[in-house]
């Protein structure tokens, strides 16, 4: 059985999306272009911040956040939404990501051309770091940062459709930066990679590519750029994100209905879970797992599914009555909760 919900928050405007960006009494979410900030125990509004704009914000430590406004880089508090201080820059195109007390930002770089740069910020001593340019195409795309001790991943993605040809292919281009000086280290493209999103990163070490092509999973390490393993599991077109979690990566399509738990060192299979539901591909969402590391969960187009980690035990599957269902769930691991919604409801559900 699933968990009772703590509570309920339905938007009659049916425009409310999850960020995940939490602390551990509040969470944000937004509703048009409004950024609202919410009691974690009771789901009371608590504080909104009109026109926060079309970039999410990133979450930094000690109960704040960082986002790009049109007057530039603002840093926030969680608990009552004020800015903390304003860095102007009229260059600052978006907050890709944030480790301890740096920020990395994509900046515009003023030139006819339209080009643009990679930066580090110092958040403590509000500062530049460095900044280097980005390859062509990188800038005006939707990117994925993803941050290791050493290296600093930048790689474009294709935004997710209800509606999109399975069969179709993308070349997968990707860089990584030298985290404490900016320079390039590597510029690579993978050919062939499934049309939707269709990878995902490890930066531990010198980093690894995780990526679906030909029916498969793929592992690359990226700093040599050689290729470490094909997997056992099969994994069509019709894939949902695969997600790295836990020195774990999962997969999931609609064409067998399992979860497929993958050793991210061999591609062996660990184990598969079925769903209980008929799934066509555009039914299948994200996953993501609990703060805890215990539990899986994946969103469908009618119910979310709980998953046990490591044992690959179903616990439990919910649905949100009420709502329509034109797409599926959006998922937010919070410490302690799991937050469920479709645009028109939030429900949070107790979690480890």
């Amino acid at each position: 059985m699933p968990p009772a919900a703590l509570w309920r928050l339905d938007d009659p405007t049916a425009r409310t999306r999850l960020l995940p960006v939490s602390s551990a009494d509040h969470c944000l979410m937004t509703r048009g272009d409004v950024l609202y900030g919410h009691d974690l125990r009771t789901g009371k509004e608590v504080w909104q911040l009109p026109a926060v704009g079309s970039t999410p914000p990133v979450q930094v430590p000690g109960d704040r956040f960082l986002t790009s406004t049109r007057e530039g880089l603002s840093l926030c508090s969680m608990r009552d939404g004020r800015t903390q201080w304003l860095q102007r820059d009229d260059q600052l195109a978006k907050v890709l990501a944030a480790d301890g007390a740096t920020a990395w930002l994509l900046m515009a770089d003023g030139s006819p051309t339209g080009g643009y740069l990679l930066a580090a910020f110092d958040l403590d001593h509000r500062k530049e770091l460095w900044r280097t340019p980005l390859p062509s195409g990188f800038g005006n795309a939707q990117l994925a940062t993803t941050v290791g001790p050493e290296t600093v991943v930048v790689e474009v993605q294709v935004p997710r459709q209800m509606f999109r040809d399975v069969t179709a292919v993308r070349t997968l281009a990707i860089a990584g930066f030298e985290r404490s000086s900016g320079r390039m280290l590597w510029n690579r493209s993978y050919p062939g990679v499934h049309g939707g999103p269709a990878s995902v990163v490890d930066p531990a070490g010198g980093g690894r590519l995780f990526l679906l092509s030909g029916g498969r999973a793929h592992a690359y390490d990226l700093k040599s750029g050689t290729r470490l393993w094909e997997s056992q599991a099969l994994v069509a077109g019709t894939n949902a994100p695969p997600f790295f979690s836990g020195h774990t990566l999962y997969l999931a399509d609609d064409g067998t209905g399992p979860i497929v738990a993958v050793d991210p060192d061999t591609g062996r299979t660990l184990w598969e879970q079925t769903l209980t539901e008929n799934l066509e591909w555009n039914m299948l969402g994200s996953m993501t797992a609990s703060t805890s590391g215990r539990t899986l969960y994946l969103a469908t187009l009618h119910q979310v599914t709980a998953t046990g980690i490591p044992s690959g035990k179903r616990l439990w599957q919910t649905g949100l009555a009420g709502v329509e269902a034109r797409e599926p769930f959006q998922l937010a691991a919070v410490p302690g909760t799991l937050l469920v919604a479709r645009p028109a409801a939030v429900v949070a559900l107790p979690a480890d």
